[in-house]
């Protein structure tokens, strides 16, 4: 099946499925219906880069729905806002608590405390943007590990996928047992 993915072009002969009877998160086989997961893959270059936008159509229950719309963070994403908060606490520090010859240790080292703050505050962002069980990721659960395109004309040749869910990883291998072979799809652990 040549499947419409968004406007990116696809190479000739590309075909994909998405197996459609399981939650790709959780891996439920109830409730399950067929939503739009928007995917984007950028990378950057020193004298440029490129992007990528697919659509990509996954099977989701109405408990992991919500996933599809959230992007999973990079490590400059968890880092951007580990700095933010602790420059938050920086902040606040520098300007609530007085300064004097009877100050506390939050006003003698305000870095130290904030950076240390921002630490703990960052632990307990991550900890509540985690899955819940059974899902296996609170992040979208279909990643695009990597993608080969045409030199001239930006066609793309292959689309190499990365899974949360091992289960929903060998379905989709076995329902593109083909592509695989042919070196138009990967699929692998995110």
């Amino acid at each position: 099946m040549h499947p419409n993915l968004g406007p990116e072009p696809l190479a000739e002969g590309f075909s994909l499925q998405f197996p459609d009877d399981v939650c790709a998160n959780c891996g439920t086989r109830s409730e399950v219906f067929v939503a739009e997961q928007d995917t984007r893959v950028t990378r950057l270059l020193p004298l440029g880069g490129s992007s990528a936008a697919f659509a990509l159509p996954v099977p989701t229950c109405l408990h992991c729905a919500d996933s599809l719309s959230r992007p999973p963070m990079s490590w400059g994403g968890k880092l951007a806002i580990t700095a933010l908060l602790a420059g938050a606490c920086a902040a606040v520090l520098t300007f609530a608590i007085p300064d004097g010859p009877g100050a506390g240790l939050a006003a003698r080292h305000p870095w130290v405390v904030s950076s240390l703050v921002g630490l703990v505050l960052s632990w307990v962002w991550f900890r509540r943007h985690r899955a819940e069980a059974p899902q296996s990721s609170f992040y979208q659960p279909v990643r695009i590990r990597r993608l080969q395109r045409q030199r001239l004309g930006g066609t793309i040749l292959a689309l190499h996928f990365g899974f949360t869910n091992k289960a929903y990883r060998l379905a989709f291998a076995r329902a593109n047992r083909e592509a695989i072979r042919a070196g138009h799809v990967g699929a692998a652990d995110a």
